[in-house]
């Protein structure tokens, strides 16, 4: 009963909200996806965090839906172990990370989760280029780095080196986890701040 009063009340909200709106503002379907996408997401949500950012710095420890997690350090190099960056003239990033499990899942129950070097994108801005979100982790190519995929106990840890390509004139950036549920829902994302 309780649902469908919910519901009730977010329909009265959007439609009063449309009406009021008329074609250019908020409650229209341009400029900021309009109100109907933003109560759809909180509909979908089911109590789920969503749309916040949540930065650190190196050594911080950020906690999101699943795992914490820290990163450890990090340093730029131009060869590891004999491998060189695919494109001339870039450089590698290197970032020591640990990740702790710590999902409860709706039961209330402790699970294992896959995690692996998909989960974490490097982001920068440098008179180069500007990297967008598909800027990937290697897959795991040499000892000692953060593995491809694998199943997490609860409240265990795992420590790996993640390693990027950034232009060689990059020394500042993100490296970034953006939470993406089961059912596709987006939640929030966070960004830890590095410079070399």
């Amino acid at each position: 009963m309780k649902k469908i009063l919910t519901v009730l009340l977010v329909l009265c909200l959007v439609f009063g909200m449309a009406a009021c709106g008329g074609s250019g503002g908020d409650g229209g379907s341009g400029g900021d996806g309009g109100i109907v996408s933003r109560v759809d997401k909180m509909l979908n949500a089911q109590g789920r965090s969503y749309d916040e950012l949540v930065t650190g710095s190196v050594g911080d420890t950020l906690t999101n839906s699943f795992f914490e997690f820290t990163v450890n350090s990090v340093e730029a190099a131009e060869e590891l172990d004999g491998y060189t960056p695919q494109t001339e003239g870039n450089k590698f990033i290197i970032a020591d990370i640990t990740v702790k499990n710590i999902f409860v899942n709706n039961n209330g129950d402790k699970e294992n989760i896959p995690v692996g070097n998909y989960d974490f994108t490097i982001l920068w801005d440098s008179e180069e280029e500007l990297a967008d979100e598909d800027t990937w982790a290697y897959t795991e190519f040499t000892d000692g780095m953060y593995p491809d995929d694998v199943e997490l106990e609860p409240d265990k840890t795992l420590s790996g080196k993640l390693v990027f390509e950034v232009p060689a004139d990059v020394n500042d950036f993100g490296i970034s986890y953006a939470e993406v549920w089961d059912d596709e829902f987006k939640g929030d994302s966070y960004v830890v701040e590095c410079q070399l």
